[in-house]
């Protein structure tokens, strides 16, 4: 009884849980379509078919799978768990730096902007999605907590 009494005086993000949830889920089901399509689609980047043919394709394949399933788990637990609201926008602000790096990763290899390890606009997409998300947790940083109940 007096656990639920300390947790409904705990502040939070607005909305805190429930980003947490979109985005983690977000990175499981892109993992998941990622895995399930396979390494091939890699060709829509430009990646030579001798690349996407190696053993060292396949491993990357199924780590990228796991970092991105396992990130998408930990976002959406954070989501759960992480309850004040100045542990919510420490959180929020780390992930911004992590969106924002993922952004960079995405943006040196491009070909518009990068050294043009992928070719064409595929890496769009991801850009897109990193810069999303960064911004998201951008904002999420800078909010005012609620009392929770609210």
């Amino acid at each position: 009884m007096i656990l639920a009494e300390t947790e409904c005086k705990v502040s939070q993000i607005p909305g805190w849980k429930t980003v947490c949830t979109v985005v983690g889920v977000t990175y499981i089901l892109l993992a998941s379509m990622m895995l399930f399509s396979g390494f091939q689609q890699m060709a829509d980047f430009g990646v030579p078919e001798v690349v996407l043919a190696s053993p060292h394709a396949a491993d990357f394949h199924h780590w990228l799978f796991v970092h991105m399933s396992v990130i998408g788990v930990l976002i959406v637990l954070l989501g759960r768990y992480v309850q004040s609201a100045d542990a919510q926008r420490t959180v929020a602000r780390v992930l911004t730096l992590v969106a924002l790096h993922y952004t960079y990763l995405d943006l040196r290899t491009s070909e518009m902007f990068g050294i043009g390890l992928y070719a064409g606009l595929a890496w769009v997409v991801p850009t897109a999605v990193d810069v999303l998300f960064a911004l998201t947790f951008a904002v999420m940083s800078f909010c005012k907590p609620l009392p929770r109940g609210q």
